[in-house]
């Protein structure tokens, strides 16, 4: 519906790797992008650090053009991860 807000909360992933370290960010940061079936950032839903491994999906659309269904992908990345051709890889 035009104009109305949507909103999810979700908490950073955890993998078997971070539980055995006891930390959720042993590989580093993770960014949160949400990819409309261009893979290009979508306009229309934003992903929001809300702190603490916490963040917030948030959709909505002041334009008609807009309106419908919509194919969207979560891409999830390191931040600062190395690369194995980095310098800085381990």
């Amino acid at each position: 519906m035009l104009g109305t807000i949507e909103e999810q909360t979700f908490s950073e992933v955890v993998d078997s790797a971070a539980t055995a370290q006891g930390t959720a960010t042993i590989c580093g940061s993770r960014k949160y992008e949400v990819l409309d079936s261009t893979n290009t950032a979508s306009t229309l839903v934003t992903v929001v650090d809300l702190g603490g491994g916490n963040y917030k999906v948030v959709a909505t659309s002041s334009n008609e053009q807009f309106e419908g269904s919509h194919n969207l992908n979560m891409k999830v990345t390191f931040v600062n991860y190395p690369l194995a051709t980095s310098a800085a890889y381990p």
